[in-house]
């Protein structure tokens, strides 16, 4: 696999322009301003030996992901993103040598199984499409951002304002460390600054 200039133009916008986490360390949380995010630990729903594959799905449930898949179809009219790896393979000098991304229809058994379309499957990854107004970046958690639009759209389909604001508090009140609370603080502030009750 050889480096992808489209991926790469993707990639940069996203770190550079979207959520610019190069210049701006954890737990600071410089996403775009017109922009907001919400972050998962999976508040709702545990998963179901049924609902879950052989080998399990520790990053989203079922039903958070058709959700997801919802509010992505209803902006974009399609299912079709890329899942590409956050940070690429270097050599030992530090010299880029390969990026994992597949481009794929969003759909719970393809993600479910996206580590069998890889190699070394990436532990960190980005869900996204061409238009970037939104995206997926998957880590210890799940956080998704997007621009206005998108996420008035993904906060009426999780149950409204209050439900989403209940999530993130539950979130922090976990056991995080300081700095993940003040992370999830940041996002959380930044949410109540966007959205209002009037979204349910």
């Amino acid at each position: 696999m050889k480096k992808n200039d489209l991926i790469e133009s993707l990639i940069s916008k996203v770190q550079d322009s979207l959520l610019d986490e190069k210049n701006h360390t954890f737990p600071e949380f410089p996403l775009k301003p017109e922009w907001s995010a919400i972050v998962w630990n999976e508040w709702h729903t545990e998963i179901s030996e049924l609902d879950a594959s052989d080998e399990g799905n520790d990053i989203i449930s079922p039903e958070n992901f058709k959700v997801l898949a919802d509010s992505i179809n209803e902006i974009n009219g399609s299912l079709q993103c890329w899942l590409i790896e956050a940070e690429p393979f270097v050599d030992c000098d530090g010299k880029f040598i390969e990026r994992n991304f597949t481009r794929m229809d969003l759909t719970w058994t393809l993600f479910n199984n996206f580590h069998k379309l890889f190699d070394f499957p990436p532990s960190r990854f980005y869900l996204l499409d061409d238009t970037l107004r939104w995206f997926v970046q998957v880590d210890e958690s799940v956080l998704i951002a997007g621009d206005p639009t998108f996420m008035n759209v993904i906060v009426r389909n999780l149950g409204g304002y209050e439900m989403v604001l209940n999530g993130l508090n539950n979130y922090a009140n976990e056991g995080s460390c300081s700095q993940t609370k003040e992370w999830l603080l940041n996002i959380t502030n930044r949410f109540k600054q966007r959205h209002t009750p009037s979204n349910k």
